[in-house]
């Protein structure tokens, strides 16, 4: 399978069981067929646009830093021949996003 954008963030079995640890919060993986860059793009921006809202803006923290993370891990397994297992990865997520809200609560005080 060749590496695209598509594959990477969601026909991947790793990235989908990645994205599938997130389900409790709002964040609706879909498959999507390799290099059909018009449907992720569809998806991502679903899965991010702004309402403003409290969940939503959780939803879009977890989407984000999901996504970095799956790109951080592919870079960790193909340039320093290390991997993490999915629940590795799904902790290193929610504790980057848990440090996003815990600065960020600090500067709206």
């Amino acid at each position: 399978m060749p590496e695209t954008a598509a594959h990477m963030m969601a026909t991947c079995s790793y990235s989908a069981q990645v994205w599938n640890s997130f389900t409790h919060i709002g964040i609706v993986p879909q498959q999507l067929p390799p290099n059909d860059y018009r449907r992720l793009l569809q998806w991502w921006t679903c899965m991010t646009e702004s309402t403003h809202q409290p969940e939503s803006i959780k939803i879009q923290h977890a989407v984000i830093y999901t996504a970095w993370n799956i790109w951080k891990e592919r870079c960790r397994r193909v340039f320093d021949n290390k991997e993490m297992t999915v629940p590795q990865l799904v902790l290193l997520i929610k504790q980057d996003i848990q440090n996003w809200h815990t600065t960020h609560a600090c500067w709206e005080e």
